[in-house]
């Protein structure tokens, strides 16, 4: 890993009046956007395409009355009412812990509640039969009654943190290929969010739950917060480029010791250049075979400067 400490005197040999700080912060927003620019950094997601999953939360005891309903999309509803088909206990860590117990015990749902360990008043909840017709399905009735991730049709799966090993994670900012159990997914039967690195898929997807069934290619961006890259991606291959584009924005920046418009217009010519030099280098490393994305397995990644 590098940081692109190594190319702020390399800025500020041509404009001295920039601070060190402010080179920082332009060279890394510089290299955020070569990468989405270019797409040269690209990385592929192994993980698990597991069943649907929901969760259930109580945050105090919920009143007698109060009420879920499962449905697995399947059979019949099951309805379990506090007060009733659930009692309620004397927290609301003891009211999950009987509500876990009676969803298990309703014999005609394909449905299990698992309880947090160490005890808490949450539970999550997952459809037994991995090719079900229907994902789960949650109706209810209380203020104190939370749920999350249920619908009838997509369920999500999280790609924040699996991009890299770099102490803070970079983000996905496209999906370029889906693949469940060596099938790659038409584009139709998922959606990519950005804003919080959520991959929905369709319902059936779920069928395959093997360790590493789902595979996810995705165009890579750095952090934010993140100061930590690729050694090839701010190494001297596209140094110029990286310093360029930085000169490029802050010349152009108004009223400073280092505006310089004249000059800001030949540094946006070494970014340029730069762009479609990492784009070449895009191409022959990520090929295409018959529309399947295919990592370069000698370099996953980039190339070294």
């Amino acid at each position: 890993m590098a940081t692109v400490s190594a190319l702020i005197p390399r800025l500020q040999r041509k404009a001295v009046a920039v601070p060190s700080t402010m080179a920082e912060l332009e060279l890394r927003d510089t290299v955020r956007r070569f990468c989405v620019t270019t797409q040269v950094w690209r990385h592929q997601i192994v993980a698990e395409a597991g069943v649907a999953r929901g969760k259930i939360s109580l945050l105090a005891n919920p009143t007698s009355g109060d009420y879920i309903t499962l449905d697995d999309g399947t059979n019949a509803a099951a309805t379990f009412t506090f007060g009733t088909t659930v009692t309620i206990g004397a927290s609301e860590i003891a009211t999950m812990a009987n509500l876990v117990v009676a969803i298990n015990a309703a014999s005609s749902l394909e449905i299990t509640a698992s309880a947090t360990s160490p005890a808490s008043n949450v539970c999550t909840l997952a459809n037994d039969e991995a090719d079900a017709a229907g994902n789960v399905e949650i109706d209810y009735s209380g203020a104190n009654i939370l749920v999350e991730g249920m619908s009838s049709r997509y369920f999500p799966v999280s790609l924040s943190g699996l991009v890299s090993s770099i102490t803070t994670a970079p983000w996905a900012s496209e999906v370029l290929e889906v693949s469940v159990n060596g099938s790659v997914l038409s584009p139709l039967r998922y959606e990519f969010r950005y804003s919080d690195q959520m991959l929905i898929l369709e319902n059936e997807v779920q069928a395959f739950d093997a360790a590493d069934s789902l595979k996810v290619d995705v165009v890579v961006e750095p952090a934010l917060t993140g100061s930590d890259y690729p050694t090839w991606l701010v190494g001297e291959r596209y140094a110029d480029a990286i310093v360029g584009g930085a000169l490029y924005e802050l010349c152009r920046t108004p009223g400073r010791p280092y505006t310089n418009l004249q000059a800001a217009a030949s540094y946006k010519i070494d970014y340029d250049r730069g762009i479609c030099r990492a784009r070449r280098d895009r191409d022959e490393l990520h090929t295409t075979r018959g529309g399947s994305f295919v990592m370069n397995s000698e370099n996953p990644g980039g190339l070294q400067g």
